[in-house]
């Protein structure tokens, strides 16, 4: 199966914020989300070793770009510096941009991991489950989208 490096990042962070979903439903409720849907489970798990295995090659790009371009200790002393005024001002935090390397050009490193994320790879090893191992869960559609890239009809 084709998928690009954004997608494949977009999947196993909509699998994580799934299984936080769980967690919670199980410290809420006293079951397991999923009822015990072991299929379903495993193909999590499967899918996520998989997806990290895949994205090896675009985190060590990613980082070596963000090495190139940003300063990142300029930025963490910005963010110490942002969560110390909040704390003070008594206020939520704000975002912090990030903070480009000297003589670096911001939108050559936003062109370059854009090209990064848009990157199409074959990605072997997806565990796929029947959308019949659903029937009968309590999940909306947004609770199943993290799921539409492993189904089968």
């Amino acid at each position: 199966m084709k998928m690009k490096n954004g997608e494949i990042v977009e999947h196993l962070n909509r699998l994580d914020a799934f299984q936080v979903r769980e967690r919670e439903f199980r410290a809420q409720h006293g079951e397991n989300l999923l009822r015990g849907r072991v299929k379903i489970g495993y193909a999590i798990e499967k899918n996520k070793y998989e997806l990290r295995r895949q994205l090896e090659p675009y985190n060590k790009t990613l980082e070596a770009l963000v090495k190139e371009y940003r300063d990142t200790e300029a930025e963490q002393d910005a963010i110490k510096a942002e969560q110390e005024l909040a704390q003070k001002e008594g206020r939520a935090e704000r975002g912090v941009s990030i903070i480009m390397r000297e003589g670096m050009n911001r939108e050559e490193y936003l062109r370059k991991l854009n090209e990064l994320q848009e990157l199409e790879i074959e990605v072997e090893g997806i565990h796929t489950v029947n959308i019949s191992e659903f029937d009968g869960l309590n999940l909306d559609s947004s609770e199943l989208r993290p799921f539409l890239f492993m189904l089968e009809e």
